[in-house]
């Protein structure tokens, strides 16, 4: 018996991806209380077609995920991502994590230019 059998979860672990990427389609998500005590925090956790694993995006994962399909989650639903194991610098130490980029054949859309906001010289700029 692996001990990750000995210990499931309903949450996406860098040790169930076995070493390799895997594509998934987004189908739906929750906002989640994830953690204990001082280390409890509200989270969006992604929901996938043919899986019962989901995953809890932190920061960057979710950042990703903006940048290919927007900032507004029910957009998401029914996008395809992948997801690969990785490693990433946490408390001074490397860690095993899970990130996500497009998969092959997905563009990232163009970014849409910032609009100009011009102050009057008399006012304060708007920041």
């Amino acid at each position: 018996m692996r001990l990750n059998d000995a210990y499931p979860s309903n949450y996406l672990k860098h040790s169930d991806l076995q070493g390799r990427a895997v594509r998934l389609t987004i189908q739906d998500y929750n906002i989640e209380e994830i953690g204990q005590g001082a280390d409890k925090d509200t989270k969006p956790v992604l929901l996938f077609k043919n899986t019962s694993k989901r995953l809890v995006l932190n920061k960057t994962n979710a950042v990703t995920i903006a940048e290919m399909y927007g900032d507004e989650l029910d957009d998401w639903k029914g996008k395809l991502i992948e997801l690969y194991p990785d490693r990433t610098g946490f408390g001074g130490k490397m860690v095993d994590c899970l990130r996500v980029r497009a998969p092959q054949g997905v563009t990232r859309p163009a970014p849409l230019p910032a609009p100009v906001v011009s102050a009057p010289d008399d006012e304060e700029p708007p920041f």
